[in-house]
């Protein structure tokens, strides 16, 4: 279902028109008065939505073939260009790709987008200014377009590194709790952050791919000149280093992992280490115990004498075994887990 139609573009005269509409035919009608029109579609479900936009305006590329791509896809059909890029969304700790299609037709850019990915309507509430400083000529159709699509694709990277500084201020946020929080919720919450760094990633990635296929693709929707195509390779420059920035947070989440992981090692070597102790001590007393429950030696003068050397060997070997285990065992143990 269509919840709102944004629509924008530059009439013939050279003036530019922004409104919004729930109707379709309106928004065609629009389109007939415009060198270059883009429509915003705001839809309820992004599968259903896109068939019902794809069908109102006879495109002849279907939605699900742009959805069969991981993330994100670009299909080319000669007088129809569609892209599927992904928009990170974060939400409940949790770091989720959000589908976004965009449709080129000759002088008609449609981006269709559901109720959740607030990422364009910034782009869209000042798309008269934008337009004012496109190509006005009538042959420089496909720079106009060119250069709206390759802010529409800024606009997304921009909003997907707003989402990768979230992830940075949660885990700055984890560092300052780390010493009060337990260690199970330190592993928890250190999981979802790098499993949010691994998503950004791949949403990274996959938009690389489509910018470029959008810059070597040779695309008939696409501009020829190497100073519009010089925008995707920006736009590839911010993606690069955006993926060194996270690649190199998932390396230190990693390190800190380790760091984790190492103490909870020694927390259960010392556990081990105290068992032992327990478990040697007692030996001695017990094998003692045995032997002055034999029956002979059980008569009423020599309860005194058991409990006393009973006490007596049972201080002496923990005394013993602590001092063995704690100066000659329990070294070579931290050198391995070390």
């Amino acid at each position: 279902m269509i919840r709102v139609i944004h629509c924008a573009g530059v009439t013939s005269n050279g003036s530019k028109m922004r409104f919004s509409t729930q109707s379709l035919d309106e928004a065609l009608s629009y389109t007939e008065k415009c060198k270059l029109t883009w429509l915003d579609f705001v839809v309820s479900d992004i599968s259903l939505g896109a068939e019902e936009v794809a069908k109102g305006l006879r495109l002849n590329l279907e939605p699900s073939a742009l959805f069969s791509g991981y993330l994100s896809n670009y299909e080319d059909k000669g007088d129809v260009l569609g892209l599927m890029i992904p928009v990170a969304r974060f939400e409940e700790r949790k770091v989720t790709a959000i589908p976004l299609l965009i449709y080129i037709k000759q002088n008609i850019l449609v981006t269709i987008r559901d109720e959740h990915a607030e990422y364009l309507l910034k782009l869209s509430q000042y798309a008269e200014s934008f337009l004012k400083k496109l190509p006005t000529v009538d042959e420089e159709w496909a720079e106009r377009q060119t250069l709206l699509l390759s802010r529409m694709i800024d606009e997304v990277n921009e909003h997907n590194f707003k989402v990768l500084g979230s992830i940075v201020e949660r885990s700055e946020t984890m560092e300052m709790t780390l010493r009060a929080s337990p260690v199970r919720e330190i592993s928890t919450e250190m999981f979802e952050i790098r499993r949010s760094i691994v998503t950004f990633l791949n949403i990274s990635w996959a938009t690389h791919d489509v910018v470029h296929s959008l810059r070597y693709g040779d695309a008939e929707m696409v501009s020829d000149r190497e100073e519009i195509l010089a925008k995707f390779n920006l736009i590839l420059s911010d993606l690069e280093r955006q993926i060194s920035f996270a690649g190199n947070m998932l390396e230190v989440l990693s390190g800190s992992v380790s760091v984790i992981q190492a103490d909870i090692t020694n927390k259960m070597t010392t556990l081990l280490l105290w068992l032992t102790i327990i478990g040697t001590a007692i030996l001695v007393p017990n094998t003692l115990a045995t032997v002055y429950g034999i029956p002979f030696l059980e008569h009423e003068s020599y309860w005194r004498w058991i409990v006393t050397s009973l006490l007596l060997v049972t201080i002496i070997s923990t005394i013993v075994v602590y001092l063995y285990v704690k100066r000659w065992w329990r070294k070579p143990i931290s050198k391995i887990s070390q």
